[in-house]
């Protein structure tokens, strides 16, 4: 079967990223730091939002990505859809939060599986993840890293 070289090309597609012209490098290097960004996105939901920071190999902000929206206590997270951001603005680490609108930030069964799937999915890729911060509407936190869960 011979092909022209219009319908070859047409096989093919190419991903670019694009800078903002006006944006300002932030560094994220803490719990407080990561949570400093995210703050307008989860403050006062009512449901559970999983976001992912993705980090330069500076710590420097990529990306700022929502990843789902769930219900009131339950978000459901792919490890394709975390990565497939970091492979898009080629990141070199990542730090995921999300929030429990419940204001209980202590981590379910799933929070701390999530959290290990997601390590080894990293791992794997060789893309890092710094930390699972989970956010309470009060301003409470928690930080698997910091807690020895990551």
């Amino acid at each position: 079967m011979r092909r022209n070289k219009n319908s070859f090309n047409q096989l093919f597609v190419q991903v670019k990223l694009v800078r903002d012209k006006n944006r300002v490098d932030r560094i994220v290097k803490s719990p407080a730091e990561a949570i400093q960004e995210v703050k307008l996105m989860l403050a006062d939901m009512d449901r559970e939002f999983f976001a992912g920071i993705y980090l330069s190999a500076r710590n420097s902000v990529n990306c700022i990505q929502n990843i789902s929206i769930g219900t009131a206590n339950a978000s459901i997270v792919s490890p394709r859809e975390v990565f497939k951001t970091a492979f898009l603005t080629n990141s070199i680490s990542l730090i995921v939060l999300h929030n429990h609108p419940s204001s209980d930030v202590t981590p379910s069964d799933d929070d701390i599986k999530l959290t290990k799937r997601l390590d080894e999915a990293g791992k794997l890729l060789d893309v890092e993840l710094l930390d699972h911060i989970i956010i309470g509407s009060n301003g409470a936190h928690f930080s698997m890293k910091t807690r020895g869960l990551l």
